[in-house]
Protein backbone atom coordinates (compact mmCIF):
# COMPACT_ATOMS: atom_id res chain seq x y z
CA UNK A 1 0.00 0.00 0.00
CA UNK A 2 2.55 2.51 0.58
CA UNK A 3 4.37 1.83 -2.69
CA UNK A 4 1.42 3.81 -3.72
CA UNK A 5 2.53 7.39 -2.56
CA UNK A 6 5.83 6.52 -4.05
CA UNK A 7 4.48 9.35 -7.13
CA UNK A 8 3.71 12.06 -4.61
CA UNK A 9 7.87 12.45 -3.06
CA UNK A 10 8.82 12.13 -7.29
CA UNK A 11 6.85 14.69 -7.92
CA UNK A 12 8.48 16.98 -5.23
CA UNK A 13 11.66 16.12 -5.97
CA UNK A 14 11.08 17.05 -10.00
CA UNK A 15 9.66 20.63 -9.08
CA UNK A 16 11.51 21.69 -6.30
CA UNK A 17 15.53 20.09 -7.30
CA UNK A 18 16.83 23.23 -8.88
CA UNK A 19 15.29 25.39 -5.71
CA UNK A 20 15.98 25.52 -1.63
CA UNK A 21 13.42 23.11 -1.44
CA UNK A 22 15.73 20.45 -2.75
CA UNK A 23 16.35 19.33 0.64
CA UNK A 24 13.15 18.46 2.22
CA UNK A 25 11.92 17.30 -1.28
CA UNK A 26 14.97 14.79 -1.32
CA UNK A 27 14.63 13.93 2.36
CA UNK A 28 10.55 13.13 2.18
CA UNK A 29 11.79 10.83 -0.96
CA UNK A 30 14.19 9.24 1.07
CA UNK A 31 11.94 8.73 4.05
CA UNK A 32 8.98 7.11 1.73
CA UNK A 33 11.29 4.47 1.30
CA UNK A 34 12.29 3.88 4.58
CA UNK A 35 8.73 3.75 5.52
CA UNK A 36 8.28 1.49 2.81
CA UNK A 37 10.80 -0.47 4.06
CA UNK A 38 9.84 -0.59 7.54
CA UNK A 39 6.87 -2.27 6.86
CA UNK A 40 8.55 -4.92 4.36
CA UNK A 41 10.25 -5.60 7.61
CA UNK A 42 7.35 -5.89 9.17
CA UNK A 43 5.49 -8.55 6.98
CA UNK A 44 8.71 -10.48 7.32
CA UNK A 45 9.32 -10.49 10.73
CA UNK A 46 6.11 -12.08 10.92
CA UNK A 47 6.66 -14.49 8.55
CA UNK A 48 9.80 -15.46 10.63
CA UNK A 49 7.55 -15.85 13.62
CA UNK A 50 5.42 -17.83 11.84
CA UNK A 51 8.54 -20.21 10.19
CA UNK A 52 9.55 -20.51 14.01
CA UNK A 53 6.11 -22.02 14.85
CA UNK A 54 6.65 -24.29 11.92
CA UNK A 55 3.61 -22.97 9.92
CA UNK A 56 5.97 -22.02 7.06
CA UNK A 57 6.51 -24.74 4.04
CA UNK A 58 9.23 -27.11 5.66
CA UNK A 59 11.64 -26.47 2.70
CA UNK A 60 12.46 -23.56 3.63
CA UNK A 61 15.92 -23.53 5.27
CA UNK A 62 16.86 -21.68 8.71
CA UNK A 63 19.64 -20.46 6.59
CA UNK A 64 17.70 -19.07 3.45
CA UNK A 65 15.88 -17.12 6.42
CA UNK A 66 18.78 -15.59 7.72
CA UNK A 67 19.92 -14.57 4.85
CA UNK A 68 17.22 -12.82 3.59
CA UNK A 69 16.66 -11.14 6.84
CA UNK A 70 20.26 -9.60 6.37
CA UNK A 71 19.62 -8.55 3.06
CA UNK A 72 16.23 -6.84 4.14
CA UNK A 73 18.21 -5.29 7.68
CA UNK A 74 20.89 -4.13 4.83
CA UNK A 75 18.01 -2.40 2.49
CA UNK A 76 16.88 -0.71 5.46
CA UNK A 77 20.34 0.59 6.27
CA UNK A 78 20.85 2.00 2.65
CA UNK A 79 17.68 3.98 2.63
CA UNK A 80 18.53 5.50 6.15
CA UNK A 81 21.94 6.19 4.77
CA UNK A 82 20.17 7.66 1.90
CA UNK A 83 17.97 9.99 3.62
CA UNK A 84 20.34 11.06 6.20
CA UNK A 85 22.61 11.88 2.27
CA UNK A 86 19.48 13.89 1.20
CA UNK A 87 20.60 16.56 3.20
CA UNK A 88 23.44 17.18 1.95
CA UNK A 89 23.32 16.33 -2.14
CA UNK A 90 21.13 18.79 -3.07
CA UNK A 91 23.44 21.60 -1.54
CA UNK A 92 26.31 19.81 -3.42
CA UNK A 93 24.59 19.98 -6.62
CA UNK A 94 23.56 23.75 -6.38
CA UNK A 95 27.34 24.38 -5.91
CA UNK A 96 28.55 23.35 -9.31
Amino acid sequence: MFVTVVPFPTSLVTQYLGTPAATLACAVYAGVFVVINLAYNLFWWTAIREHERHLLHPAVMPRQVKRLTRRSLLGLLVYLLATGLSFWSPLFHERR
